[in-house]
């Protein structure tokens, strides 16, 4: 006698510019799964009221930070989470080119352009544009007047309380790195994924390999309005030394805590 299929509540957290979207066509993959919402699978956390409703089937997206109140709120809704993150030195440069580069996710009202798009393309160099998202923004009167809303938090501020998901109990943790670095890293990534979405004794619909593999297959970076190129360690050939610098006091032990660097000496 066959077992009832049973699918999950899938809850995507990422770091902004650390593979949201890839994760969100990964997760697409798995047969039967759709958007929270209809063409629309974002969920802030001041809409903690859609997960309450959200069925099983179903995947959403979310850069929420980190608190306990939401790791004991998911489990509560039975909902898995699967986190992803990525080199902050590499989320700094994708996010500058993110700025900078218009696309329909950020609306036809806005001019398909982010807030900060005026702002980045004013400054006269990618050395000033890349400090500027590790720094952050405090805009004066007349720059804003002449430049439009530019304000934009340093780099901690901006992602701390992501970052702090990483590791956490019950949380599925994976990196931009294991899914981009080769084939086979990405497909032990995957796995973990598909052991931790059906956890316990809750049948999968199929082998767990044949779901890794019909996940991968729905992986197209082409057809994500985000996606850039994919690379690892872009930041070297960005970062000057006064970027480098700048960096470090901003983020102090960041990375060795993360496990991208074993001192301050990179």
């Amino acid at each position: 006698m066959n077992q009832p299929v049973i699918m999950p509540k899938v809850l995507v957290i990422s770091v902004p510019k650390s593979g949201t979207h890839l994760l969100l066509q990964l997760m697409m993959g798995i047969p039967g799964v759709t958007m929270l919402q209809k063409d629309n699978p974002w969920c802030y956390e001041t809409d903690l009221a859609q997960l309450r409703m959200m069925k099983p089937g179903q995947v959403a997206l979310s850069h929420f930070p980190y608190a306990p109140r939401y790791l004991q709120f998911f489990r509560r809704q039975g909902i898995k989470v699967v986190f992803i993150s990525r080199d902050p030195r590499d989320v700094v440069v994708s996010l500058v080119h993110f700025m900078m580069k218009p696309s329909t996710v950020f609306g036809k009202k806005n001019h398909n352009r982010h807030f900060m798009y005026r702002y980045m393309h004013h400054l006269p160099n990618q050395e000033q544009r890349l400090l500027a998202v590790i720094k952050g923004v405090r805009p004066n009167r007349k720059q804003v007047k002449r430049l439009g809303k530019c304000d934009w938090p340093n780099f901690t501020q901006y992602t701390s309380m992501n970052y702090d998901w990483r590791g956490k109990p019950g949380i599925c943790s994976v990196t931009f790195e294991e899914m981009m670095r080769s084939g086979g890293s990405r497909n032990q990534a995957t796995l973990k994924m598909v052991d931790h979405i059906w956890e316990g004794n809750v049948p999968v619909p199929f082998a767990k390999k044949i779901m890794a593999r019909k996940m991968m297959q729905n992986i197209k970076p082409s057809e994500s309005s985000t996606f850039r190129n994919g690379r690892i360690g872009n930041w070297r050939s960005e970062f000057t030394p006064k970027v480098k610098q700048a960096f470090k006091e901003e983020t102090r032990n960041l990375l060795q805590r993360l496990g991208y660097e074993r001192s301050s000496n990179w």
